[in-house]
């Protein structure tokens, strides 16, 4: 995954993979959208990276799958001064990205 901030992150704390949260589910349509998560469980970021620009981290991560919702989360101060808000993200994987 990579992740792009507005400002530039604090890179000490951004590469640390310990500031960052994964958790992935699927979610079959049951007629409402109160629809339970299937499956949910936590994802290991095996490493994090800033980009050189400190606007893009890139989290390296083994065990995704297609079809799957991932919910991305930074943990932490991760920028200076300021507050990360949203702190979340999500994302819909519908294919496997070729690397």
């Amino acid at each position: 995954f990579n992740v792009t901030f507005f400002h530039p992150v604090d890179r000490t704390a951004a590469a640390n993979s310990a500031n960052w949260s994964l958790q992935a589910y699927t979610r079959e349509w049951g007629g409402s959208y109160a629809t339970p998560d299937s499956g949910r469980h936590a994802v290991a970021v095996t490493s994090a990276g800033v980009r050189e620009n400190g606007r893009q981290v890139h989290l390296q991560v083994d065990d995704l799958k297609a079809g799957y919702l991932y919910d991305v989360s930074a943990i932490g101060q991760l920028a200076e001064n300021n507050a990360l808000w949203p702190s979340e993200a999500h994302y819909s994987m519908k294919v496997i990205p070729r690397k």
